[in-house]
């Protein structure tokens, strides 16, 4: 039996007759103010205009809703940083401090510092060249001169304007603690802890110009900050992680040239492949560098140990680039697109340089530089992945090999004298592995060009 649909005739609804007899008595409404010649404007506005449409509909049921909305966000700080909290000064501290001119600027200043300092401010900077204090006097002994801009510490606040500061290294180890009056300083972040090294630079045993150098720093290096300037340098902690002996005893500073270095963030992990500062002694390093295998099918796979290798370089810094696009624009920079041929490192460096990284050492002289082990130790140390140019057959396991041609590598670690790399041609394994500094040395200068190679880092 085939189902018949009844169709039941629907009788007008009440509230449909309500509506219309309010539109009625509305449209009655406008008539007699239009005949009055009141001004309608202020009848209008305060009518409701949902009620002008018919029950049931959008008008009704989505009504616009005030949503606050956020005009300003605080200033993001960097890591290590101390925020600072906005000054809140009570009303009343404020309009005293309004009818009493200089004296009343003073207090106003005086009472914002203390209620920073309450709310966990703990560091203020100078405003100008001023002189510390032995006591929270006007006519206490000075103890020394600070320059301007000057970062202090806060160690104890007084409620009539006097502050207690350290003067120096955070941890007070070299700081002078003394007094000063809240109108000479304002609430700062905290110093700067980190430089980073704009070209190569030495390393000195002293401030004097007659110290020693005790070691050289690569271009792109993070220093951790051990003090102020003094004579056109600036000391550097050097000491590794786990603490170092050098051949003339325990070693925590050295310094460094201050128009060579420039302010930085701390080194993080999330940025760097090292995430710690530069230390020449360090003789345990690890770059998080990601490893590629070239051999994954491709019809370019025997000759992708370069693409391979910058792809894995770069993914250390966070920037995701396939082995087919590394290849791609390598030989588009060389002119060439024969899927058989090798890369040059010139066209490595500039598939590094085209993602925003640099390609530091290629060169010197007009001609590839020529690297020593040396060279490789500082440019790890500082957190950068070096790929050199190694004869395939002279590398380590690879003796029985009858090929001739060269082969690229990512050197990632030090373990002691022996350097930690990842070899895209390596079969089964994660690609990991260890060769001595003999090792190394042998089938670099076995190679076509010996001593080349190209260390990848992130500027500035």
């Amino acid at each position: 039996m085939q189902a018949v649909r009844v169709e039941r005739s629907r009788s007008l609804q009440p509230r449909w007759l309500q509506h219309l007899a309010l539109l009625a008595a509305v449209g009655s409404l406008f008539s007699w103010v239009v005949a009055v010649r009141s001004p309608a404007s202020q009848l209008v506005d305060g009518v409701p205009l949902g009620i002008l449409a018919p029950p049931g509909s959008p008008s009704q049921e989505w009504r616009p809703i005030r949503v606050p909305v956020r005009t300003a966000t605080g200033r993001e700080t960097w890591p290590g940083e101390v925020a600072v909290v906005p000054p809140s000064v009570d009303v009343a501290t404020r309009e005293a401090a309004q009818g009493l001119g200089d004296a009343g600027q003073r207090v106003s200043q005086a009472a914002q510092v203390v209620s920073q300092a309450a709310q966990g401010v703990q560091w203020v900077q100078a405003h100008r060249r001023t002189t510390l204090l032995t006591a929270p006097e006007p006519n206490a002994a000075p103890t020394f001169e600070i320059p301007q801009w000057s970062h202090l510490k806060v160690l104890e606040t007084r409620a009539n304007g006097w502050l207690r500061v350290s003067h120096g290294d955070d941890s007070e180890r070299t700081g002078q603690a003394a007094w000063i009056y809240v109108s000479e300083i304002g609430a700062s972040g905290g110093p700067t802890r980190f430089v980073t090294s704009t070209r190569e630079l030495a390393l000195w045993t002293g401030e004097s110009p007659d110290a020693d150098q005790l070691a050289t720093v690569p271009r792109f290096a993070t220093l951790e900050l051990a003090g102020p300037e003094r004579s056109g340098r600036v000391a550097v902690r050097v000491a590794d992680a786990g603490g170092m002996l050098s051949e003339t005893g325990q070693i925590e500073h050295a310094w460094v040239d201050r128009d060579a270095v420039a302010v930085s963030a701390p080194p993080s992990s999330r940025d760097l492949p090292l995430g710690r500062p530069f230390s020449p002694f360090a003789g345990a390093v690890r770059l998080a560098v990601p490893y590629r295998t070239q051999l994954d099918g491709s019809l370019s796979a025997a000759s992708n140990c370069g693409p391979t290798s910058i792809a894995m370089a770069m993914e250390a810094f966070g920037i995701s680039l396939s082995t087919a696009q590394a290849r791609s624009l390598a030989t588009r920079y060389m002119g060439i697109y024969s899927p058989w041929t090798g890369t040059t490192l010139e066209a490595l460096r500039h598939v590094a340089q085209s993602h925003g990284l640099e390609g530091l050492d290629l060169y010197e002289g007009g001609r590839y530089k020529r690297w020593s082990l040396e060279d490789v130790r500082r440019h790890l140390r500082a957190g950068h992945p070096v790929i050199p140019q190694l004869r395939y057959r002279l590398m380590p396991g690879r003796e029985w090999f009858g090929v001739t041609f060269d082969h690229y590598v990512v050197l990632t670690g030090l373990d002691g004298d022996d350097f930690v790399y990842n070899d895209p041609a390596t079969i089964g394994g994660r690609g990991q592995n260890v060769m001595t500094a003999k090792q190394l040395q042998r089938a670099w200068m076995g190679s076509d060009h010996p001593g080349a190679a190209v260390a990848i880092a992130r500027p500035l």
